[in-house]
């Protein structure tokens, strides 16, 4: 599932990239929070390799708390992102599509985490 983190991370940014060109910067960074979860997932693996010696759970239940952690905090972001946004159908949508991608992407990586054990 890494490079499927990474893969989406090169799509999100491209198109922040893009907003930005069009000189539509506010969704450029309205679409940032996406990048959490994937980010989150790919750091957690490191930091368990780096933090292992005096870890105390496992490596699936740390990245498992580290995926459920980041989606907390991307949706949170959603949140105060949206209010750069023009009209009240608009944040409500943003919120929506957002939240339930990194929702069922989260959902897809514990899932290959289940798998795992």
């Amino acid at each position: 599932m890494d490079v499927v983190c990474l893969a989406c991370i090169v799509i999100i940014l491209a198109m922040s990239y893009i907003f930005l060109r069009k000189e539509k910067g506010n969704y450029a960074m309205a679409i940032l929070p996406l990048i959490f979860v994937p980010v989150a997932h790919l750091a957690s693996g490191w930091a368990y390799k780096a933090m292992e010696s005096f870890l105390t759970v496992n490596y699936p239940v740390f990245v498992f708390t580290i995926d459920i952690i980041a989606l907390v905090i991307a949706c949170l972001f959603f949140g105060i992102s949206s209010t750069a946004l023009d009209t009240r159908k608009a944040r409500l949508v943003y919120c929506i599509m957002c939240g339930g991608f990194s929702a069922l992407f989260t959902f897809a990586l514990l899932k290959d985490i289940i798998f795992l054990v």
